[in-house]
């Protein structure tokens, strides 16, 4: 496709947005202004820590390609943008906060550019780039996604943590799962875990994790080429009955797009907790082979 990757950073894209705020917000200033007299302010334009700041900003931001390059946002997911011409896709574009990642043809980033003239935005990044909290190194006719800079920063948990503090924690497990798939069962029992069912067991599920990530900090996703002659979907499904603490079944699926060589780059990848009752592990199996098979097609 002779497609072209990278990466920009939008500097304080919030209160670039075109619109104000809809609604009145009003916050104290002495503590900010370091004034001696306290004033009463009112927000115009949306910040980080809004609920609804990031409407306002990703509206300007679509609103920009579909004025100027003919770019369309997909309905159910407004960050994100694509371009087609004569039926053919010729370029993609997410965006998460200020963090923008774009793949596409010469055209395409020629039409992006004009980003640049609209808002206050950095460098594009090429090759080695640093979107969000993953990081992507470019290698011979392959992209590797990793996340080794946090997986560094991770501590393990003291044997008396309370569940605020495990809380605290595997929130930072969930950040990890975009390029550690083998964590989505881990974060997922992790999450189940309540002031009533806390003990000692769980942080040292937690402190196994961090010394596994440590040991295995060089595992990436590999986004290699693929022959387009041969592309196909291979699907694998799995169930664990009965496993959780409640006695519910843990169910995952794995999604790849192969070609005839066995080369795959992984498309989607999940671990959850089943939401019908199943009362046999046949049953758990088939519920994981139905999902997989939906997740499969919408692929």
């Amino acid at each position: 496709m002779g497609f072209e990757l990278w990466t920009e950073h939008i500097s304080q894209a919030y209160l670039q947005s075109s619109s104000k705020l809809l609604r009145e917000v009003y916050f104290p200033s002495k503590k900010h202004l370091q004034a001696h007299v306290s004033y009463i302010m009112k927000l115009l334009l949306p910040l980080y820590g809004l609920s609804d700041g990031s409407n306002y900003w990703q509206a300007t931001f679509a609103e920009q390609f579909r004025k100027k390059s003919s770019i369309q946002t997909v309905a159910s997911d407004m960050p994100l943008l694509f371009r087609q011409a004569r039926g053919h896709l010729t370029g993609l574009l997410a965006s998460y906060v200020e963090d923008k990642e774009a793949c596409g043809d010469s055209l395409f980033s020629q039409l992006t550019v004009g980003t640049r003239k609209r808002f206050e935005v950095k460098s594009r990044a090429y090759d080695n780039m640093h979107f969000s909290v993953v990081y992507i190194d470019r290698s011979h006719n392959s992209f590797n996604i990793h996340q080794r800079p946090y997986i560094d920063r991770l501590k393990p948990l003291p044997s008396d943590a309370k569940l605020v503090l495990l809380r605290q924690y595997r929130a930072q497990f969930t950040w990890l799962i975009h390029s550690r798939p083998d964590l989505r069962d881990v974060t997922g029992k992790l999450a189940q875990v309540t002031e009533k069912s806390l003990n000692i067991s769980y942080v040292k599920q937690y402190n196994t994790t961090v010394r596994y990530l440590e040991d295995t900090r060089h595992l990436t996703i590999r986004i290699c080429k693929l022959d387009p002659e041969s592309l196909h979907v291979r699907v694998y499904s799995d169930a664990s009955f009965s496993s959780n603490t409640d006695h519910s079944s843990q169910l995952g699926c794995s999604v790849l797009l192969s070609d005839k060589h066995d080369n795959a780059c992984i498309l989607q990848y999940d671990s959850y907790k089943c939401r019908r009752v199943a009362r046999s592990v046949l049953c758990a199996e088939t519920h994981a082979f139905s999902d997989a098979f939906y997740s499969a097609h919408a692929a």
